[in-house]
Order: C-alpha cells, then structure tokens, then sequence
C-alpha cells in the first residue's frame, strides 16, 4: 500500500510541475531567421510553386497538365522540381533532411499557402533531430498504427497514409490522403490536387481541405473542431476471455494539442464472469518537447498477461467469443508503475520504468459461451502445466506483491527506409530486476531478459522474405541452479502453437530459457487475390545449463491472406512420422 501511495504522489507531483513548466511552450515563438526553401500556393486552380535560393528565385504557375514524370524525377513545364533524392532550386538539389518546418495559411476564400523552411548550418543537425517530418517525393509514404510522428507528414506526387499520431499537419501535393479508423492528427489535413478519405471515428484537431471536391468536408470540419474543443474524448472498451468473461469499460482520455499539459486516461469496468472491477488512471506529460522526452504513470486493477506478445486482446476476445479458444493465461494485477520514456537519435526508442503489483490467482470459467463453440470448452488457466506444479507455482505468486525494475528498448527504421519500397528492421528488448530487497517473497534477485529482432526483406513488389529470432533467459543470484518451480509462474517463458512452434499443442513447453527462429516467404501471384505464404518454425527451450541436451523442435507450413484483414495457415510438426496438421486463423499478420 506504501508504495501504492508512493507511485501516486510521484505522479501528482510531476503532474503539477509540468503544468506550470508549460508556461515556457506558451512563450516560444517561430524564430525570425527561418530561411524559406519552397513555397506552394493554390488558388482558383493554380497551383504556384517558388523555389528560393541564395540569390535568385524561381516561380512556376501551373496545373496537373504541365507535369511530366520520367523515372523518379517530376518536371513541370519541362523543368526538374524533384527527384527522390530531393528537390531542385536556383542553387542545385537540396535533401529534405533540411526541411525544419512546416508551415501553411489557409484563407476562407480558397487560397492557401504552405512554406518550407531550414534552419542555419550551425543547427541543422539539432533541427532534423528536432522536427521529425517525413517526406514523400514521388514515392507513398505511411504512419503505422501505434507509430508516433512528432512532426509533419508531407507528400508530393504520392499518397499518404495515417494509421498512428501525427503531432503537425498532413499535407499531400498532387496526391490523396487516407486516414484510418484509430488515427489522430493534431495539425491540419489537407490535398492539393488531391482527395481526403477520413475513417468515421479518426480524430482530426485541424480543419481538412482538399481541392479536389468542393465543400465536402465542411460539415466535418465544424463538427470535428466543436467535438475536440476541450480535448476530451469519451470511450468504451471491450474484452471477452475465460477469466472475466463479457467486460465492458468506460472511460476518458484528455489530450492537449499543444502537449502542454498531461495526457489523462480513466477506463473502468466489470468483468461480469469473474464478478470483480477492472480500472485504470494514467497520466503523461511531455517534458523538454523538443527532445522527445516523456515522463508518467498510471495505477491500475486489470488481468496481466505475458503473451501480449503472441496475440493482441483484441484479436484474442475474437478468437474466444466465436471459437471457444482464448490463446493467454492470465493473473490479476493491482497496482502501478511510473516510466520514463526517451525518443533517441537513430530510431531508438528508450523506456526506464519501476512497477508495484500484487497479484492474484484467478480460475478460468471453462464453460463461457462462444457463438460455435457447441460444447467445446475453455482450456484451464496456465492449462500446459501439470496440475500438481501449477497448484505449487500458484503458492509463490498468489496473494504476494512484486516490484521490479523494467528497462525496454526498441528499434524501428521502417519509416526511414521508406517502407513498402525497401527493407527495413526492427528490433526489442526487455530486461526486468526484480530485486530481492524490494520483494519480501523472494529469497534472490531475478532477472528476466527478451529480445526480438525482425528483418523485412523485399525481393521485389511480388514477393518478400522475414526473418525473425527470439531469445530468452531468466536468471538469479544464486550458486543454486535456476528451475521453473522456483520462478513466479508469469515470467516463465512458453512455446508450442500460435505465434512461436506452429504445429505443436499451444503453448506445449516452458522453461527459463529459450531461442525462437522462423523464416517466411510471401508470394503474390499474378491475378490472384491473396498472397501464398511458405514458413518455417525451429526453436528450443528448456532451462540455463541444460539447454545443450533439450530437443530443438522445428515446423513447416503454408498459410494463404488476403488483404490486410485475415491469415490462414496449415503448419505440420516435424519430430513425429504421422501427418497430423494444424489449422490457424489470424486476423493481422505482418507484411
């Protein structure tokens, strides 16, 4: 309970001082010694475009009929305006890596104005580091779900696509704008020469203008601008599994458009099968803004699960409302955690946070409803552990409360290789310690590490390849060798079925610790409508010092998607003669 209050002092307190910190955004103003590089103007359906340069401008008025593409390069009126590797002005080619801002005008009356503009050499490089924009010249660019784009979004000739956050504008010159159901945008939307497609719940703070069709978005705008005035944004949350059964949540969360103040979240709700509430508050401020540095917290009483990384609750209260088949086991958390989250050079994201929770063992409802599940069951929580270690394990964890200290990485450079054009990776990484003077229960300091790293190879626009590795290892500080009887039950590593070993039983083998590799190769056939995957699964897992005589398991399968919504695959272990095989349906795979 101390450090319960503790977490929510912390926070309040932090809270507070950014609150009064933001005085100091309220009285930043643009510098006056932006040097402009390009402005484009339109109106009356003109498109104007000035190019500055050292000691000479350049002006073109044109209209979509006086452009011309050869290869990457864009000529208006038989003149060079922009290749991939930048764009053209009276003093040669700049990158776009020099673009500092985005700023653009709209009048009522139609006529609009955007300027791009670079700092001084002597802060360039603060400046890229600073802004964060992402240009897309002659080539679509996209901000994936979950991705976080500190600037603006900016696309000439090309599309854009808006799944994730967009901190500045989304302008797209000569091309169209797509913008997804969960997507936020906290600048202004707007196609020159283009279209507008907005899903009905994406949230827009700006107003949104496309020159293509008049008037349609006005309504829209009104209505978005009245709807985020306070930044408050009600909503509803839903899961379904064998532990809460039907839980529905309500709540709030308040997002200033400056990042001036606190992020605020409050969900709560009732898990009807388990009869018990589930909330959580969580707040997060924004500190030095510039440099990416986020500071907050949030205190909760939820269902945790370590197999977030195998599947999404979302596509998991999916799965278990129609099939009867609920891929997680579960503990109830209640506690909090405060993080510290750092946006670092070279596509580097750092996370430093401490955890308090006390948890709880709850059973499975094994006979919950499910629309064509028949008769068919719900499997026991933890259900691939013998009975008797499982009631053992439970011992160690129910009713005790851990603190722990998690530090997580991650790497991302799709955006940067301006994906789906080239190959990108990514890569995480996440250490916990879970030391033995903050936790009474525990005789030994234990420490819990996983990695993953994912590289997206394309071959060419009708096939590519990804290859993953996974590894895992529990450790302590003890002479004693380390065992899963002595490990709290929900740091154990699984593999076997969905998401690791597919083939074998879900989640068939566990250990302290474990290496997961996987190759798979996509195939878009001409015609075809979905895309043919072949895949192969080898891994291995058993405990530190015995790995060397634990069976190394692998698969192979082949699986068919189509579109971006499902997956279906058929996989077949290979450490057995017979030819049993396994169906699996997912609802997001990966490239």
């Amino acid at each position: 309970m101390f450090r319960k209050i503790l977490i929510i002092s912390v926070i309040f307190i932090l809270s507070v001082g950014s609150v009064i910190g933001s005085d100091i955004y309220k009285k930043y103003k643009i510098s006056s010694n932006d040097n402009y590089l390009m402005k484009i103007s339109f109106s009356d359906g003109q498109t104007i475009l000035t190019m500055y340069g050292e000691k000479e401008n350049e002006t073109l008025v044109f209209d979509k009929h006086d452009v011309v593409i050869e290869n990457d390069t864009v000529f208006v009126k038989g003149k060079p305006v922009l290749c991939s590797r930048g764009f053209f002005n009276p003093d040669g080619l700049f990158s776009a890596d020099e673009i500092s801002k985005v700023k653009m005008n709209a009048e009522k009356r139609g006529k609009i104005e955007i300027f791009l503009t670079k700092k001084s050499k002597e802060m360039s490089s603060f400046v890229r580091f600073q802004s964060r924009n992402r240009f897309g010249l002659n080539q679509n660019i996209a901000v994936e779900q979950e991705e976080f784009l500190r600037g603006s979004a900016m696309s000439f000739w090309s599309n854009i696509k808006i799944e994730g956050e967009v901190n500045g504008h989304v302008i797209a010159v000569f091309g169209d704008i797509e913008i997804g159901d969960k997507a936020i945008i906290r600048g202004d939307v707007l196609a020159i020469n283009g279209n507008v497609n907005h899903a009905k719940n994406s949230t827009i703070y700006g107003k949104i203008q496309a020159t293509n069709v008049k008037d349609k978005h006005r309504f829209f705008k009104l209505w978005q601008l009245r709807r985020h005035k306070n930044n408050l944004l009600p909503g509803i949350k839903f899961y379904y599994n064998r532990i809460d059964g039907a839980t529905p949540q309500f709540g709030f969360k308040y997002q200033n458009r400056e990042l001036m103040h606190p992020e605020i979240e409050a969900f709560a709700g009732y898990g009807f099968a388990s009869e018990r509430w589930r909330y959580k508050i969580g707040l997060k401020q924004h500190l030095l803004k510039n440099h990416s540095l986020t500071i907050g917290g949030s205190f909760y009483k939820k269902l945790t699960s370590h197999d977030d990384w195998i599947i999404s609750d979302n596509e998991n209260t999916l799965f278990a409302l129609l099939a009867t088949e609920d891929y997680k086991d579960y503990l109830e958390a209640e506690g909090g955690r405060v993080a510290v989250e750092f946006d670092l050079p070279m596509d580097i994201d750092l996370e430093v946070g401490y955890q308090v929770e006390k948890y709880k063992w709850l059973e499975a409802n094994r006979n919950l409803w499910s629309l064509f599940g028949g008769s068919k069951r719900f499997r026991p929580n933890y259900s691939s552990i013998d009975p008797t270690i499982r009631d053992s394990l439970k011992t160690i964890i129910n009713g005790n409360e851990l603190s722990s200290l998690c530090i997580k990485l991650s790497y991302n450079n799709k955006a940067k290789n301006n994906y789906p054009f080239k190959s990108f990776i990514t890569a995480r990484a996440n250490l916990e310690c879970l030391p033995s003077t903050w936790n009474e229960g525990l005789r030994y300091t234990l420490y819990r590490y996983w990695a993953e790293a994912t590289r997206y190879q394309i071959i060419n626009r009708k096939s590519g390849l990804i290859f993953r590795l996974d590894y895992g290892r529990i450790a302590h500080d003890m002479s004693m060798p380390i065992s899963p009887f002595n490990i709290p039950i929900h740091k154990l590593f699984f593999l076997g079925g969905l998401g690791t070993l597919h083939g074998y039983d879900h989640k068939e083998f566990y250990g302290a610790e474990f290496w997961l590799g996987s190759i798979e190769y996509k195939i878009d056939f001409p015609a075809a409508s979905w895309d043919t995957w072949l895949f192969y699964d080898i891994g291995q897992i058993g405990n530190p010092g015995n790995m060397s005589t634990t069976e190394v398991k692998n698969s192979v399968g082949v699986g068919l998607s189509f579109t971006d919504i499902i997956r279906i695959n058929i996989s077949r272990r290979l450490d057995r003669s017979d030819d049993t095989v396994t169906l699996y349906v997912r609802m997001k795979h990966r490239f």
